[in-house]
């Protein structure tokens, strides 16, 4: 089974000292993500990473969530 989500990217901020990056990404919603908000209604996924990551704000992303096997 593979859950398909579209999230927004709101926000990347850079933690000091560590020298790390977080991209804040919020789950879409509204009339053309209809699909979307049915089956995510609400979420939040924050991402850390030792490199600052090439994403824009604002962007709309896909996450796809698919079981180890």
């Amino acid at each position: 089974m593979m859950v398909r989500c579209k999230f927004k990217l709101m926000q990347v901020t850079e933690q000091l000292p560590s020298a790390t990056w977080d991209a804040k990404f919020m789950a879409v919603y509204g009339d053309e993500n209809n699909a979307f908000w049915h089956a995510t209604p609400s979420g939040e996924l924050v991402a850390r990473t030792v490199t600052h990551m090439p994403f824009t704000i604002g962007q709309d992303y896909y996450l796809h969530i698919t079981p180890v096997v």
